[in-house]
C-alpha cells in the first residue's frame, strides 16, 4: 500500500512519506490537506473518499465527489484539491490511464485515546481472527470503497472455511486498488487546554 502520514499539532507539523510510488501526489496534498480544528475539537475522524474525474489529457474535470466520509473531513479534501488543481500535472498519475475516474482515500485518526462514538478503525488489524464479522461489515457499510477493508473481511471468510465469499472480497479489493490513487493517514493531536491561573 502507498501511503503518507500527517501529524498536525498546535506547534509543528510533521510529514513522513511511507511510500514512494504516489510519492508525487501525496506530497501535493502534503502541503495543502489539514486536519480541520473543528474536527480535532469534537474527536472526528475516520476514513474519507473521494472519486476524481481524469479527463484524456490527464488533469482533473468537473466536481469531485465524496464518496464515504464525514461531512468536516470531506469538505477540507474539497477545498484541498481546488487549492491543488493549478499545480496538478498528469505527472501525478504515476502511469495510470487518462480518461477515467479514480479514488482518494485519507484516513483521519486523532493520536491518543478516542472516544467510544469513534468511526475510525484499528490498523493493526491484519489477522481476521482479531476482529468479529460484525464488524468487518460495520467498516464496510461505513465507506464500500477502501480495499482493506474487503481483504480483512476475505482472511476471516478463509480463516472460518467460506473460500467462496473469501474469493468474492478479494476481487472486489483487486477492482478497487485499480481505481485508487492514493491512500494517505492524516493524524492529528487532539487540542490542549491550558489551566487558567486566575483566582477562583
Amino acid at each position: 500500500m502507498k501511503r503518507i502520514l500527517l501529524i498536525f499539532s498546535t506547534l509543528a507539523i510533521t510529514v513522513s512519506t511511507l511510500q514512494a510510488q504516489d510519492y508525487s501526489l501525496s506530497k501535493l496534498f502534503a502541503k495543502n490537506v489539514k486536519y480541520p480544528t473543528e474536527a480535532r475539537m469534537e474527536n472526528v475522524q475516520g476514513p474519507v473518499s473521494v472519486a476524481i474525474w481524469i479527463d484524456e489529457n490527464g488533469y482533473p474535470s468537473g466536481s469531485s465527489k465524496v464518496l464515504a466520509g464525514d461531512e468536516i473531513l470531506a469538505q477540507e479534501i474539497l477545498s484541498t484539491l481546488q487549492e491543488i488543481e493549478s499545480n496538478w500535472t498528469p505527472d501525478l498519475l504515476e502511469g495510470k490511464e487518462f480518461g477515467k475516474e479514480y479514488i482518494l482515500h485519507f484516513r483521519f485518526k486523532i493520536s491518543g485515546p478516542t472516544s467510544s462514538h469513534s468511526a475510525y478503525y484499528p490498523d493493526q488489524v491484519s489477522d481476521g481472527h482479531d476482529i468479529d464479522l460484525d464488524q468487518i461489515n460495520f467498516w464496510i457499510n461505513k465507506n464500500p470503497y477502501r480495499p482493506d477493508f474487503y481483504e480483512i473481511r476475505a482472511k476471516y471468510y478463509e480463516q472460518n472455511g467460506d473460500g467462496i465469499l473469501a474469493e468474492i472480497d478479494r476481487r472486489a479489493a483487486e477492482v478497487l486498488k485499480e481505481k485508487q490513487l492514493s491512500d494517505m493517514l492524516v493524524v492529528g493531536y487532539p487540542p490542549v487546554y491550558k489551566k487558567s491561573l486566575s483566582a477562583e
